[in-house]
């Protein structure tokens, strides 16, 4: 069974380079890719994940 995770990250280029690297480990599947807190927020609630990879300080949505 694959690890589900959420990415949560304001800036596109840190964001889009997790997203690539993290998309190519069989054992990983990205649930959701968000840009803002609230994007963060709703995607945890619908998706429910094993893991978030997040920014510190993320910007509301």
């Amino acid at each position: 069974m694959a690890l589900r995770l959420v990415i949560a990250e304001d800036h596109l280029l840190v964001r889009e380079g997790l997203r690539r690297l993290l998309e190519t480990q069989p054992d990983i599947e990205i649930a959701a890719v968000c840009e803002d807190l609230d994007s963060l927020l709703a995607a945890v609630d619908a998706e429910r994940p094993d893991v978030v990879v997040t920014d510190i300080r993320m910007p509301p949505g």
